[in-house]
């Protein structure tokens, strides 16, 4: 199972490490702007693939996404995810 990331602060973060706690075997793609720790610094993130885009995630042919920005920013995310018929989590 691939999981797109969208946003990686500390709310994508912990979304990502309950996401391998539950299945350690799925593949995390990170889509993040370049700022903040690297993912080697948190543990069980060191082997997720790191993307700029959506669209280079969307690439990489998600099973579902998780929606980790700031508010403003979901629907942009959405948007493209849902077109492409992504089953979508978002972050409050």
């Amino acid at each position: 199972m691939r999981i797109l990331i969208v946003g990686f602060g500390s709310i994508g973060r912990r979304h990502g490490a309950n996401l391998k706690s539950l299945r350690p075997d799925c593949e995390l793609v990170v889509v993040r702007s370049g700022q903040g720790a690297p993912l080697g610094a948190d543990p069980g993130f060191a082997l997720a693939r790191v993307v700029g885009t959506i669209e280079a995630g969307l690439a990489l042919n998600p099973d579902a996404a998780v929606i980790a920005t700031p508010s403003a920013l979901h629907l942009a995310a959405l948007e493209s995810l849902l077109v492409r018929g992504v089953p979508c989590y978002i972050e409050k």
